[in-house]
């Protein structure tokens, strides 16, 4: 009799300690939720349709090269941001566009240039600036939509340069200028791009000299990204458009 009234007695003072038990597991279990990776995933998988924000960053733009051998790589990276974002979670997204060059200099004065593109976008949540995730994927090639009553935007750091010399003796040094217009799309406009569109122009100039003969290539190639300014779906990259010239070669 006292051994069921001793436990009788412990289960009561269980009961007593049972609603801050649950409280504490609960929060627990929360905050787990809030870092798991596939929550997170999940998350940035339901990202809203944002609008391009009027705030933009004051130097968006770098650019990089480097040389390997006779290989050498440049890598220009632009970066624009989306606010207003239309769900649950009020978040902003940053959208990068990195455009490579690379070119094999080993057959000088014979030069040609590949490029490529690669689209990264990341959420954050705007009231902690947690980061809800990120997904990278390659633009579309299809051609540009058609783009009329533009209006050039604002760049208050177009510029970028680098210089570089490869292992056997040729200096290369580019240059790559953007420019940026807002316009009215149609024609070839993605599911869910909205009527306006943000198209992006880089001009890239190369200077490419062998140090022994003195022999000079000058040569340049433009690349088009156009990006959604008021989607009606998430950004990602079956509606970003981004396009390559061919490199061509100034007489001088």
């Amino acid at each position: 009799m006292n051994r069921i009234h001793i436990k009788m007695s412990f289960s009561n003072s269980q009961k007593g300690l049972l609603p801050l038990t649950i409280i504490v597991i609960s929060s627990f279990l929360l905050l787990i939720g809030l870092y798991m990776p596939v929550n997170v995933h999940k998350t940035f998988a339901q990202q809203p349709p944002c609008n391009l924000s009027k705030t933009q960053p004051q130097d968006p733009i770098d650019m990089n090269t480097i040389a390997f051998k006779t290989l050498t790589k440049t890598i220009h990276v632009e970066k624009e941001l989306y606010d207003n974002c239309r769900g649950i979670v009020p978040s902003v997204l940053d959208v990068s566009i990195f455009t490579e060059l690379k070119e094999h200099l080993a057959n000088f004065p014979k030069v040609v240039s590949n490029a490529s593109f690669e689209l990264v976008t990341c959420a954050k949540a705007s009231t902690s600036g947690s980061v809800l995730g990120c997904q990278q994927g390659i633009p579309i090639t299809n051609p540009m939509p058609r783009a009329t009553e533009c209006k050039q935007v604002n760049i208050a750091f177009p510029i970028e340069m680098n210089t570089v010399n490869t292992d056997n003796g040729i200096m290369k040094t580019v240059e790559s200028e953007k420019e940026s217009f807002q316009c009215r799309v149609s024609g070839n406009v993605p599911t869910g791009f909205g009527p306006l569109g943000m198209k992006d122009v880089v001009i890239f100039t190369e200077i490419l000299e062998d140090a022994g003969s003195g022999k000079i290539v000058k040569m340049s190639q433009a690349t088009t990204c156009m990006k959604p300014v008021t989607p009606t779906t998430s950004i990602n990259s079956k509606n970003v458009i981004c396009q390559a010239s061919k490199a061509s070669v100034i007489p001088f």
